[in-house]
């Protein structure tokens, strides 16, 4: 899958990778934590919300949120 050839190449190895999904958050989260995402946000996004989320993801916080 794209998570794990994002993951195996160098330079993106520290390089925190978020879940953007419309997918049922209450199975979807599970398997993203699973598979080493570092964070989840539902769709639709939140217009209001969503620079704060990017903001806190730049800063290295784990962000795991369904709408």
């Amino acid at each position: 899958n794209i998570f794990k050839q994002i993951r195996e190449l160098p330079k993106f190895q520290n390089t925190p990778i978020i879940a953007v999904t419309a997918a049922e958050p209450s199975e979807a989260m599970a398997i993203c934590r699973e598979l080493g995402f570092d964070g989840y946000i539902s769709k639709p996004i939140d217009e209001e919300l969503f620079p704060s989320q990017l903001a806190r993801i730049i800063a290295g916080e784990s962000i795991w949120l369904s709408a």
